[in-house]
């Protein structure tokens, strides 16, 4: 009798325990969305791929139909989704391909472009520098229509691509393509998977042990009309095994990784399991075997685009879901690493409008970034979309400073505001400013913003609970103000009285910026019309008729306290000219440079055919520490040169104008 009831006790206890789980389970809430951002014009956009960025920002690589004179567009952002340049970069009607960040900062992109010859379609490889430069092109043919889909930097700096060859007479059929450059773009090997129907390349991935680990479609082997074929490869393209996933119905697949297991995870859709057109993931063994499977979604098409193991081991998908109020929500479903679902997550507006996710990504917060397109939101047809999703590390801010000055500011309420405390590897003291000027301050405040000089760029990190509403007193004129923890746009901050009229926001990165949004961490100049309050609010909710009006003007903001750092005794050891800020830029940069002593100075601006295109400066200078502004408003988009000549100093440098 006491067995019994001690076996009951323990079956009680296991199911008080699995439901707890569960509860647990179903309780998750999905992150807030910390930003959005949409990327277009009149006609469509879509992206394809997004990635962070060694800076801390992230790249996109879309196509677009309202731009031109290329179809392949890149754009650049900082880290919180602002454009920094876009560039685009070939001619091609058709979408698809990807994009990676390279070792060397730069970035590779696969896609497909059409050609004048008999075979129309082609694979091609476009790798740029960081700026979005092209380095070199690269166009693969086949004898047929080739397509790009997607590319991986290997281990000995070289690239693996996976794409598709379509023949173009009878009987037409296709293969998976795959193909290994060195790292200047040149064909190493080619291999070819397939047999006489339909077969497709989807994803690839180098592996731990130096080979590959595809994934494609095939209505050459398997039970249905596609299934998805996984093939793992040694490190000359030779098959090592291959498996089969499907039903009696079409299986495709959306993409691959390599676990940290060894083995490996697929998201695809499926319609031979599940209740409608699912998201299908498949874990796998190191050997291919599955291990794990499941479905996802409700009666109608769900799909599932781009898959990335995070840093909990479990996985997060991107892809779209079926709604009654549209035609398809942007979709991030977040799972353990069983595959069961931690959270899901929807995007999207009213009417019958897709909103599609093409790509994710985890962030260094543990956070997400995801890109696809909207039809919901944006200036036309469709609009390529980012979306920043917020991690679980939420109590520091990371700062990322330049060399020599920055506006800073304290985001979070912390224990100690001591100047020293806060940021120890500052060269100066900390300056704010107020009726009579700067002032240096030993002990800092939130709300406000502080010039601050370093000797290099560095990342300082600020910890504390986080500020998400932050009231800061102004006085008529020119105020220097700081931030909360979360990215305020300029356009919803309120103020009191309603109304206040204020100047354009700058920021501050080698010269000043014009801000559209108040960033964690840095501090900002704002000219006002009366005293008052600003107002900043991480809520965007922000009613209409309270908000600041601003009306930009030609001034700027008060000059830096050089006149502070740099005494009568602190002349420059020698001539220097320094690289512009910012370069690209359209229409405004700053050249700065250096004299030791008085000289007659001439600065000069020149196109590459070495006509003088602008006069800077044309006059004795006393010695110093000197910059002057260029406004290249009337001048068309491409390279120049800017020319010093001091004494006998002479250099030239290089400036790019992108409009």
């Amino acid at each position: 009798m006491r067995n019994y009831q001690g076996n009951i006790m323990k079956t009680v206890l296991v199911l008080i325990i699995i439901q707890l789980i569960t509860l647990l389970q179903v309780a998750a809430q999905a992150p807030d969305t910390l930003w959005t951002k949409t990327f277009g014009g009149s006609n469509s956009e879509r992206g394809q791929t997004v990635v962070p960025t060694s800076d801390g920002g992230f790249a996109i690589f879309a196509h677009t139909y309202s731009f031109g004179p290329g179809h392949f567009w890149l754009i650049k952002t900082d880290p919180y989704g602002d454009t920094l340049w876009t560039k685009h970069l070939v001619n091609s009607n058709f979408q698809g391909g990807s994009l990676i960040e390279t070792s060397e900062k730069g970035f590779i992109l696969v896609g497909t472009v059409y050609t004048s010859g008999p075979n129309t379609l082609d694979l091609i490889l476009i790798k740029t520098n960081s700026l979005g430069n092209v380095v070199w092109t690269k166009v693969f043919e086949g004898g047929g229509n080739e397509y790009g889909h997607h590319v991986d930097q290997t281990f000995d700096g070289g690239f693996i691509v996976i794409g598709s060859k379509w023949t173009i007479t009878p009987p037409i059929q296709s293969d998976i393509w795959l193909l290994k450059m060195d790292p200047n773009g040149d064909t190493l090997w080619t291999k070819t998977f397939g047999r006489t129907g339909d077969d497709r390349g989807g994803d690839v991935r180098q592996t731990s042990d130096s080979g590959y680990v595809l994934v494609g479609q095939t209505d050459s082997y398997g039970a249905g009309s596609y299934d998805l074929w996984l093939i793992k490869t040694d490190q000359a393209g030779d098959t090592l095994w291959t498996k089969l996933f499907g039903g009696s119905n079409s299986d495709t697949p959306g993409g691959i990784q390599q676990t940290m297991d060894g083995g490996y995870i697929i998201a695809g859709v499926t319609f031979s399991f599940g209740i409608g057109g699912d998201l299908w993931l498949i874990k796998t063994n190191s050997s291919g075997v599955a291990t794990h499977t499941k479905t996802y979604g409700g009666s109608s098409n769900d799909f599932g685009n781009s898959i990335r193991q995070t840093s909990d081991s479990g996985f997060v998908v991107t892809g779209s879901i079926f709604s009654s109020a549209t035609l398809y929500d942007l979709w991030i479903l977040k799972t353990n690493q069983s595959l069961d679902t931690v959270w899901t997550k929807r995007a999207g507006g009213s009417g019958n409008k897709n909103d599609v996710g093409a790509s994710v990504s985890e962030t260094a917060d543990r956070g997400y970034i995801i890109t696809g397109y909207t039809a919901s939101f944006g200036a036309g047809m469709e609009d390529s979309w980012l979306l920043r999703i917020r991690g679980t590390i939420s109590n520091i801010t990371d700062i990322d400073l330049q060399p020599s000055w920055n506006i800073l500011s304290i985001p979070r309420s912390v224990f100690d505001f001591c100047t020293s405390t806060l940021f120890p590897t500052a060269t100066s003291s900390a300056f704010a400013y107020g009726a009579t000027g700067y002032v240096a301050k030993d002990t800092l405040a939130n709300g406000a913003g502080y010039w601050l000089k370093f000797s290099s760029g560095q990342t300082v990190s600020i910890s504390g609970q986080a500020r998400t509403l932050d009231t800061i007193s102004v006085n008529f004129g020119w105020n220097m103000i700081g931030s909360i923890s979360s990215p305020v746009s300029v356009a919803n901050i309120l103020s009191v009285p309603a109304g206040i009229v204020t100047s354009s926001f700058f920021g501050y990165n080698i010269s000043y910026v014009i801000a559209d949004s108040i960033r964690p961490g840095h501090g900002y100049w704002v000219k006002v019309n009366q005293a008052g309050q600003l107002i900043l609010s991480a809520s965007s909710q922000t009613p209409q008729s309270a908000r600041i009006k601003i009306i930009p003007t030609s001034e700027l903001p008060p000059s830096l306290p050089s006149d502070i750092e740099h005494l009568p005794s602190d002349i420059p050891h020698k001539f220097a000219l320094e690289q512009n800020y910012p370069n690209p830029f359209n229409p405004l940069t700053v050249v700065r440079f250096q004299l030791p002593v008085e000289s007659k100075v001439t600065l000069k601006i020149y196109n590459v055919l070495g006509q003088e295109v602008a006069v800077l400066v044309d006059e004795m200078q006393a010695a110093g520490y000197k910059s002057v502004e260029w406004n290249a408003e009337n001048v068309p988009s491409g390279v120049y040169f800017y020319r010093l000549m001091a004494d006998k100093f002479i250099e030239t440098k290089k400036l790019i104008i992108t409009k």
